[in-house]
Parts: structure tokens; C-alpha cells; sequence
């Protein structure tokens, strides 16, 4: 995409959106498209959704206690997250890896199981056990899996470390 807003919901960014639900919205709400765009890059997404945050954790502590815009909110970012990861899987005819990192990859068992959910026929067979007890860099795959799953934590230091060796070399 051209900018941060395509893609998977975020916080508070709206991820993939139809562009002509825009003049739409603008009749409906009275808003500028200046103002439609600040709501959709700053209080949208899964803070949008669930009318209360954008970070996962306080959502799946919500949807936990019975919050359904919560879990509406969950629902949509694993959705999307199983749409781009089944189309990414059908365009390359399959997958070696499948891995998990950033913060919520890293600390999410239950965003990995719902991504993981019935993606038996595709090869993903995710282990229970070893996803909600996973630390660190980690596999996270049943045996049975073809695809491997794993828990890669993120080190953004090192890339820029590697980067800055790289251009300093020549």
C-alpha cells in the first residue's frame, strides 16, 4: 500500500477500507474528508472496534470477561490475518514457515490459535501445548504439521546493527 493504513487493522488504524465508502460517510456524518481520514488513521481500527483499546491485551482480557465489541474486535484482526495468510498460501502454492513475532505474535497464544484454526488441509497443525507455553524463539508446530509454526521474537537492534555494518563495509 502507499501508506501505514493498508493491511491488517491496527490499534487505531483502520487497515484495508473501500475508498468509496468515503463520500458515503461524509453525507452520513457531516465530516471532511480531512477529518474522515484523521478518524480512520487515529481512532479506528481495534480501538475503533471495541470502543475501548487497541491493544490486544486489554482486548482479550475484555473478551474474556464477556466484552463482545472485544471479541468482535479480535475476530475481525484474526480474520484478516487468515485471509492474507490462506491467499498468501494459495499464491505460493504452499509454506516451509509460518512465523510469529512482534508483540502480539510473540505473546498472543490465543491470536495464534484463532489464526491457526482449521488450517488442517493447508498443512498448519498448530501444537497446544507448545503454544501456550511458548518463550522465546520457539516451535510452536504439531508433528503432524507440514507447515512449521514458530515463535521468533522480535530484534529490530540487530537488523539496524547488521544495516549500519553493511553500508559502513561498502
Amino acid at each position: 500500500g502507499m501508506s501505514p493504513q493498508t493491511g491488517l487493522p491496527q490499534n487505531n488504524r483502520v487497515g484495508d477500507f473501500d475508498p468509496f465508502a468515503l463520500p458515503w460517510l461524509m453525507e452520513r456524518t457531516g465530516k471532511t474528508l480531512p477529518e474522515l481520514l484523521q478518524t480512520l488513521a487515529n481512532e479506528s481500527g481495534l480501538a475503533g472496534l471495541s470502543g475501548t483499546s487497541g491493544d490486544v491485551r486489554d482486548l482479550e482480557n475484555a473478551a474474556v470477561e464477556g466484552d463482545a465489541k472485544a471479541q468482535l474486535a479480535l475476530e475481525v484482526y484474526t480474520t484478516d490475518i487468515r485471509r492474507q495468510l490462506g491467499g498468501l498460501l494459495v499464491e505460493l502454492g504452499g509454506a516451509d514457515v509460518v512465523v510469529f513475532t512482534g508483540g502480539i505474535g510473540e505473546n498472543s497464544a490465543g491470536i495464534r490459535t484463532a489464526v491457526c484454526r482449521q488450517l488442517e488441509e493447508l498443512g498448519v497443525v498448530l501444537d497446544g501445548r507448545a503454544n501456550v507455553g511458548a518463550q522465546g524463539e520457539c516451535e510452536i508446530s504439531s508433528p503432524q504439521s507440514r507447515v512449521k509454526l514458530w515463535v521468533i521474537p522480535t530484534n529490530e537492534e540487530i537488523i539496524v546493527a547488521r544495516q549500519v555494518q553493511k553500508l559502513l563495509q561498502g
